[in-house]
């Protein structure tokens, strides 16, 4: 947590912690002017005691609603920085996108509301708490020092006793905070996946595993109500033991003349006064923990560097560069998705991997995008290491069109000109929707460009939503194409065309795609087959064809569509 409350927030919090501090002390005053009032009032001074009391009140209000509003400022600044820090993380973090998107969301938003709820309430009340704890004892040992000791012994045993529960509700809400986290994540995956149920009869299925999820949550949430409900009364029980035998020891210190009614009035008014900060503290350091044991997860994620988005090291022009894939594996844990892979990508060319599913080419593109590092070999541009390059620089020139890639909500102008640094021209739009087959229909729509797509992009249709992503990378007036089953929503005219503009009017650009349509590959420079992470045959087309047997059979059952 050093991370995120800095030295300069401490130095920003320090003031507002003092004013609370203040604040806190100019009540323990209080039941010292009324044990003055009663002990020794004459009715001369009980006018001006008395609006001492309400001023000291109303400046601790004053006080406190300054330290409180100060500190919570400073708490959203903390909040948003984490919440910023840990998005970023998620986004770059390749085990973490393996998550359900609604899991890490439900998980930023819950730790980020406890993180804000511990700076802005309870780090300032512990510490308030303790300076008025030591603040009240020095009054009761002023006022006596017998009943002070029975007072020490008594209030600490409630917390000893009560200690096990609390810890017991902490774990309990704990585990109830997971749970409501899993549950976001499949509502969320469920959500998006509507069109699935309904399209497969799944609708009672979806319903009975959120049913069996919800009871989950269900149990969770009445255990720990429980336990709450059971710790209040149980609370209350001990709490009235122990001041049931305080009060029993004033009476008797009071009716032996060593206590007047005053000082007994005020023992008791600081009795309950120092319930609260007592309490404060004991239930503190189980907050501390529980939000050390929420936080970790992802402070260590915020922890690791992001190599994936460096924009630091040598800057590259990609017009005319070659690309290298020496003997590069790449795995997750104990899994060995790439096995020594060895390649080259020519400027100009237009490169195709084609295989079954499963065998490894959405990978290989990720380790050309930068998004991941080899566990072995080496991704050169002109034999520098792609380790060594500035990725920011590298990507701005570089268009990639991802198998399933969806529309954000927004404008399709918004969609456009997402990651473009500079603003476009109208001109430069229209020629892109153009080239991608894609700007009759949007010039027909009531708003054009300005047209709102909704979440997921779900008022357009696959197809739709490909050419638009298609436009949107020939915008970025890149050097290096990647496509990855870029054209699998489209029909075959439609393919065919698009191809043919690439090949036409982007015959310059350096080309890598992935594709399972003969149409899409045939044309190729060169063709890499892969197969169990391996790379099982290299060639054109025609040389593939006549060498490769999985190549001739993919052709031949038209997995490689003609």
């Amino acid at each position: 947590m050093q991370n995120l409350i800095t030295k300069e927030v401490k130095l920003k919090m320090i003031p507002w912690l003092l004013i609370g501090i203040v604040g806190s002390l100019l009540t323990l005053g209080i039941p010292y002017l009324v044990q003055s009032l009663l002990d020794n009032g004459d009715g001369k001074n009980i006018f001006q005691n008395v609006m001492l009391i309400v001023a000291l009140l109303f400046i601790q209000l004053v006080l406190s609603f300054s330290a409180h509003y100060g500190l919570l400022k400073i708490g959203e600044d903390i909040v948003f920085d984490f919440r910023m820090k840990a998005y970023e993380s998620v986004l770059y973090n390749e085990q973490e996108a393996q998550k359900r998107s609604g899991e890490s969301a439900g998980e930023i938003i819950e730790v980020s509301k406890k993180l804000k709820n511990f700076i802005v309430f309870q780090l300032p009340t512990f510490i308030q708490s303790i300076v008025t704890i030591v603040g009240i004892l020095i009054f009761l040992f002023i006022l006596n020092w017998k009943l002070s000791v029975v007072i020490l012994l008594g209030i600490p045993s409630i917390f000893l006793i009560l200690n096990p529960m609390s810890k017991l509700v902490s774990n309990i809400s704990q585990s109830e905070q997971k749970v409501t986290i899993k549950v976001i994540g499949q509502l969320g995956e469920y959500f998006r996946n509507r069109i699935f149920f309904l399209a497969n009869n799944a609708i009672e299925q979806s319903k009975q595993k959120m049913k069996e999820s919800y009871l989950e949550l269900y149990q969770q949430s009445v255990k720990l109500g429980f336990f709450e409900a059971l710790m209040q009364p149980f609370s209350l029980f001990f709490i009235t033991i122990v001041l049931s035998f305080i009060f029993l020891f004033g009476g008797l210190l009071l009716s032996s003349g060593e206590m007047t009614i005053g000082i007994f009035i005020s023992f008791l008014i600081y009795i309950f006064m120092l319930l609260t900060p007592a309490s404060s503290v004991g239930s503190f350091l189980g907050e501390l923990s529980k939000l050390q044991g929420s936080m970790s997860d992802l402070l260590e994620l915020i922890r690791k560097p992001i190599t994936s988005q460096q924009n630091t090291g040598e800057v590259i022009d990609l017009s005319d560069v070659t690309i290298q894939l020496s003997d590069v594996s790449f795995g997750y844990e104990e899994t060995e998705v790439l096995n020594h892979i060895s390649m080259e990508i020519h400027s100009g060319s237009t490169v195709a991997i084609v295989g079954p599913s499963g065998a490894g080419k959405s990978t290989l593109l990720s380790l050309l995008l930068g998004m991941i590092q080899p566990t072995n070999g080496q991704v050169c541009i002109d034999s520098i290491d792609l380790s060594g390059v500035n990725l920011q620089e590298y990507r701005n020139q570089i268009g990639y069109l991802a198998q399933n890639e969806t529309l954000l909500a927004g404008t399709i102008l918004d969609n456009l000109t997402w990651g473009l640094k500079e603003i476009v021209s109208t001109e430069a739009i229209n020629q892109a929707l153009k080239d991608a087959e894609i700007y009759d229909f949007v010039t027909a729509l009531p708003q054009g460009i300005h047209t709102n797509v909704s979440e997921l992009g779900d008022n357009f249709s696959g197809g739709q939503q490909q050419r638009l992503a298609f436009a949107r990378i020939l915008l970025r007036n890149p050097k290096l194409i990647f496509l990855d089953e870029a054209t699998s929503s489209l029909d075959s005219i439609l393919e065919h065309k698009i191809i043919q503009t690439l090949e036409q009017e982007y015959r310059h650009l350096t080309k890598v795609m992935i594709a399972h349509r003969l149409s899409t590959v045939q044309d190729a420079t060169q063709i890499y087959f892969l197969e169990d992470g391996k790379i099982t045959g290299v060639g054109t087309h025609s040389e593939l064809l006549e060498s490769h047997p999985h190549y001739q059979e993919f052709v031949k059952k038209q997995m490689i569509h003609q």
